[in-house]
């Protein structure tokens, strides 16, 4: 029993790390909790959550960064990873737009 949890805790923590660092696509790792691994699932760039990359979401970050109290994907909008939403964030998102 306890080689086990051992493996189902070693297995949920890899998964976890594995998650984090792979964060900048598709999806990161949300939580751990009683032994299930959650994931969000995102598309880098969609700002606004509706499944496509597009020039909406470039409106929606300037909106953001403005200031103004739209809803935004915080973690598809923050596409370098640095935790947090700004210029770069929109340079990358341009160069996605116009690579699609």
């Amino acid at each position: 029993m306890k080689k086990i949890i051992v493996k189902v805790l070693l297995s949920a923590v890899l998964f976890a790390f594995l998650g984090c660092v792979f964060s900048f696509g598709a999806g990161a790792a949300t939580g751990i909790e009683d032994g299930v691994i959650s994931f969000a699932v995102y598309e880098a760039g969609d700002a606004n959550a509706d499944g496509i990359v597009d020039i909406r979401d470039t409106v929606c970050m300037k909106k953001h960064i403005a200031g103004a109290d739209n809803s935004i994907d915080a973690a598809a909008a923050d596409i370098d990873g640095n935790s947090l939403i700004d210029g770069g964030d929109l340079v990358l998102l341009r160069k996605i737009i116009l690579d699609s």
